[in-house]
């Protein structure tokens, strides 16, 4: 794998440090229908194959039923990355550890279940993803997102970090100006992340792919065109 610039140390974001909305949700954004396609790169000769995907804990009021349901998404991007042979993992991260708590330390109200992060960091550290991948769909669970980015840090601080979901949709900048995230997917992603992959693996231009927002050579590429 490709050894990446070294990075600045990341901050911890909180909900209540959100900035402006990037889309407008009162605005129809442009839409792109594109066509799967194949992958042109060969497994063997990608410096990024190994893609892990992680749906993060679920941090709710002491006392909630926290509730269980497929990561639908992650598994439909995980089906289109398999069948054109990459290498997928997902980690369910409340599922894995469905009875685990961990206090928050400034709020004694709530607690996050599921996988702490040192548990996330071992399981990261040892499938040595080349990139990693994290839903971030609900905005007041952006902090156990955080706590996600912080343990890829920790565990794969060289690896591709990547977010997509309804919150990453509309704070992007947030998470790549907080975590130095490589690239924010604002809409259906099963299409749109295997052509990122595609473009890292030196196959596509990241200024092709529709609905995304990435980091290349210190510049920011951007798209509101929805895939």
């Amino acid at each position: 794998m490709t050894k990446k610039i070294e990075r600045p140390e990341k901050t911890k974001a909180r909900v209540e440090s959100l900035r402006n909305m990037f889309i407008d949700p009162d605005k129809r954004s442009p839409i792109n229908y594109v066509d799967f396609s194949r992958a042109r790169s060969h497994p063997e000769n990608r410096h990024v194959q190994r893609v892990m995907l992680i749906s993060p804990p679920a941090t709710l009021y002491k006392g909630d039923l926290p509730r269980c349901t497929y990561p639908m998404g992650l598994g439909y991007i995980a089906a289109v990355l398999l069948e054109n042979g990459y290498e997928v993992e997902i980690l369910d991260c409340l599922v894995e550890d469905y009875y685990n708590t961990t206090p928050i330390a400034d709020d004694e109200d709530f607690v996050t279940y599921g996988l702490s992060g040192s548990d996330i960091a071992k399981r990261i550290s040892k499938f040595e993803p080349d990139i990693v991948g994290v839903s971030s769909i609900f905005s007041n669970q952006s902090d156990s997102v955080a706590e996600v980015f912080h343990a890829i840090t920790v565990a794969a601080p060289n690896a591709y970090v990547a977010t997509g979901g309804a919150h990453a949709r509309y704070f992007p900048h947030n998470y790549i100006n907080d975590f130095d995230v490589d690239a924010v997917f604002l809409s259906e992603s099963e299409a749109t992340f295997l052509q990122y992959l595609e473009a890292l693996n030196g196959f596509g231009e990241l200024g092709d792919i529709d609905s995304l927002i990435a980091q290349q050579n210190g510049d920011l590429i951007s798209s509101k065109t929805m895939a």
